[in-house]
């Protein structure tokens, strides 16, 4: 069963600390690819998971067989700080001699050479430096990188074409692709955590959420915000389209050539219009139009097809939910005294936090009777 919400929410603002914008939410969605949405701490910056090793770090690493303590990557033997003791020279087997680095050794005499007798610290071949090993299976990791590229985690142009495939076209300017976010969650969370997206604009956040929960059996749940007019017909539609699944008939597009247009590649201008048509004659049969465009000094040649196809939902389910005027006593009393309706919805949310859904008459209900939750009894007489 997906997350659903009980109560109608008040409008309220939101504001992170003294002198900071109040951000007001108009509405607000609250869903899971499994079950109850669950209270959930928040993570710092700090708090992100130390991946190391990674695909690309993992290449670094030396071969187990050539180790039998398993696979391991090189490390530093310089001293960040100048110390005068830890300079000093270093024979080798054969009798030659290293010079210690300008700052020195990272350690003592007599700690380097039982790292050398333990294998930790080895000598090159032309035994020229030293080799400091360190094996894989005695670092938890390392911090993530700073920079993600967009053949890892996707672009502004990946994301308009998954909007396309939902869509038929590209609803907004700047989408973020799913793979970036997926791997903000991927760091960020664990898989029974809720992920909260403020500026949800097109849910790339919510299909996120939705495809790792597929990938891993998680739990993540999500809560989105949007106050733009397209909560419901784009934000909501598209967690609606990839939960339920989704026809597509359009255009799908391929890329098939780029090519920077720099000023030695203008020069052998034959050789570049050559290797665009080969593109096109070589992909000819596959698409129904090729194109070949020049922007932004690019070169682009591009595959068309038509295509109708059915992409499978994603599973799990939201509630969409759009909050109400705000409640405050100065709201009540700007037109004079309320009314009795109006002030029982005031005194019913200030005493539960709970939104009374349906006003009892005035005077009709025993003891001015409004309702009652687990806590309370609420009465009113006016």
């Amino acid at each position: 069963m997906g997350a659903t919400l009980t109560e109608p929410v008040g409008h309220r603002g939101m504001s992170s600390g003294p002198g900071t914008p109040t951000v007001t939410a108009s509405t607000i969605f609250l869903g899971s690819g499994g079950t109850s949405i669950h209270k959930s701490g928040c993570r710092s910056f700090a708090d992100w998971r130390i991946i190391w090793p990674c695909e690309p770090h993992r290449s670094r690493l030396a071969m187990p067989t050539l180790d039998p303590k398993g696979p391991w990557r090189s490390g530093d033997v310089r001293n960040a700080l100048e110390r005068e003791n830890l300079k000093y020279n270093l024979p080798t087997p054969s009798g030659r001699v290293i010079a210690h680095p300008p700052k020195g050794w990272r350690w003592s005499w007599d700690t380097i050479q039982r790292k050398i007798k333990s294998g930790e610290v080895i000598f090159s071949e032309d035994e020229t430096r030293i080799i400091r090993k360190i094996y894989l299976n005695t670092v938890e990791g390392r911090a993530a990188e700073s920079v993600w590229f967009g053949k890892e985690v996707g672009t502004t142009r990946d994301a308009a074409e998954e909007l396309k495939a939902i869509f038929g076209s590209a609803a907004l300017e700047t989408p973020k692709p799913v793979d970036l976010v997926k791997k903000v969650i991927s760091l960020s969370t664990d898989e029974e955590d809720l992920v909260l997206d403020s500026f949800a604009g097109s849910a790339p956040t919510a299909q996120a959420v939705l495809e790792m929960n597929n990938e891993t059996g998680g739990n993540r749940k999500f809560i989105l915000v949007e106050c733009e007019d397209y909560a419901d017909t784009l934000t909501a539609e598209r967690v609606r389209r990839v939960i339920q699944g989704y026809a597509f008939e359009g255009t799908q597009r391929e890329e098939l050539l780029r090519e920077s247009l720099t000023w030695t590649k203008l020069k052998k201008a034959a050789q570049l219009v050559a290797k665009a048509e080969s593109a096109e004659t070589f992909h000819a049969n596959l698409y129904d139009n090729i194109t070949k465009t020049v922007k932004d000094g690019e070169l682009v040649v591009t595959g068309e097809k038509k295509v109708t196809e059915k992409t499978e939902g994603l599973g799990g389910s939201f509630t969409f939910v759009t909050l109400g005027p705000e409640m405050s006593l100065d709201k009540l009393l700007a037109d004079g005294l309320p009314t009795f309706a109006a002030l029982a919805k005031y005194v019913f949310f200030t005493a539960t936090g709970r939104t009374l859904t349906e006003v009892p008459k005035q005077n009709g209900g025993a003891l001015g009777f409004l309702g009652e939750t687990d806590l309370y009894r609420v009465h009113l007489h006016y």
